[in-house]
């Protein structure tokens, strides 16, 4: 089984209001989850907590991609695997789970470079996804 799909991806980004604006009023996302003191926001684009999280950033790039794998056993193994094949891992941090709405998360950079996560149990938002645009 392994990983089932794309979860979420983290992006730094410049000019907040302005991505807001783009993802909300372009693409029809919508804006979730504010809270208090945390700088992230949230975007969704169906069921799931959120598909994109922005964080203030010094430029526009990608900082991560979390990808769903079915349960934990799989989670183990492919920690295994990639242990094995001489990639590190970092299991997630308690606060890094609640960011990103999973129960468990391991870190890992691919071999080009590129931070990703391998996570399960996302949270999903219990009200309907209601995008932006019509």
């Amino acid at each position: 089984m392994g990983i089932s799909q794309l979860g979420y991806i983290g992006i730094a980004v410049t000019d907040m209001n302005a991505w807001i604006d783009t993802a909300t009023s372009v693409l029809g996302f919508q804006l979730c989850d504010i809270e208090e003191g945390n700088l992230t926001r949230y975007l969704r684009i169906d069921d799931m907590h959120h598909r994109f999280a922005l964080y203030p950033g010094d430029k526009d790039d990608v900082l991560f991609a979390g990808w769903q794998v079915t349960d934990e056993v799989e989670l183990d193994k492919l920690v295994t695997s990639l242990n094995k094949a001489g990639i590190e891992t970092v299991e997630g941090t308690a606060n890094e789970c609640h960011d990103r709405r999973v129960s468990r998360l391991v870190k890992f950079t691919d071999i080009e470079g590129y931070d990703n996560e391998l996570f399960i149990n996302p949270i999903f938002n219990s009200a309907s996804f209601q995008p932006n645009i019509p």
